[in-house]
């Protein structure tokens, strides 16, 4: 029982430890995300405070104004309010471009479902979703090569059998066949040879050679 007891307790030590890994790479993640956001977001208060701090125009003291200065102190307040005006609008840059990062890295994450959502372990990647596989191309049957059919034939016996050119009787259903070798019949058959233990045919549109039995017939 020690050596069970002491086993257990490994394994329970070993998938602590697993877990314990799987949530410092969640926690990881989710930490360099807030320093990235934190980086943009200190970036964009610096430049709010350079703004700020851009130089203004001193009033002028109080003095007989004349017709003509007029249009010079306009020009001067005109003059410092347009660093201030560029300095907003580049901060506004910088905070769409933020808020553009924080989408595009929101749109790369997959979908998580509910469970995954709660599971503090689960392991988030911000890679890409891989791409869907190939379609399964479909594998071209091939086609048994043609046979010759069986012989029509029944063997019936044989005259001249001692000559070169026996003759044979067949029949083909309620016909009676007179062949001798050489012969062909109805176009897809020739008869070849006979001996005492078969006769060979050729199946013509196959060139393929067929042998019918005929051990134990009467001749």
């Amino acid at each position: 029982m020690k050596p069970l007891s002491a086993a257990l307790l490994a394994a329970g030590a070993a998938m602590l430890a697993w877990l314990g890994a799987r949530y410092l790479s969640v926690t990881d993640a989710f930490g360099a995300l807030a320093s990235r956001e934190s980086v943009l977001s200190t970036g964009a208060a610096r430049l709010r405070g350079a703004a700020g701090l851009a130089p203004r125009a001193a009033a002028r003291p109080p003095t007989t104004a004349t017709a003509s200065s007029a249009p010079a102190d306009g020009g001067a307040i005109r003059g410092a309010s347009s660093p201030q005006a560029q300095a907003q609008a580049k901060a506004s840059d910088d905070d769409a471009l933020a808020r553009t990062a924080r989408q595009k890295l929101a749109a790369l994450r997959a979908p998580l479902s509910p469970e995954a959502q709660n599971d503090p372990f689960n392991v988030q990647s911000w890679l890409p979703p891989p791409p869907p596989p190939p379609a399964p191309v479909a594998e071209a049957v091939q086609a048994p090569p043609p046979v010759a059919p069986p012989l029509p034939f029944t063997y019936v016996g044989m005259s001249n059998a001692n000559q070169a050119k026996p003759q044979v009787f067949l029949a083909n259903g309620d016909q009676l066949l007179i062949v001798s070798p050489g012969d062909v019949i109805d176009g897809r058959y020739r008869f070849e040879s006979i001996a005492a233990t078969g006769a060979v045919f050729t199946y013509l549109p196959l060139q393929e050679k067929q042998v019918m039995t005929i051990e134990g017939e009467g001749n």
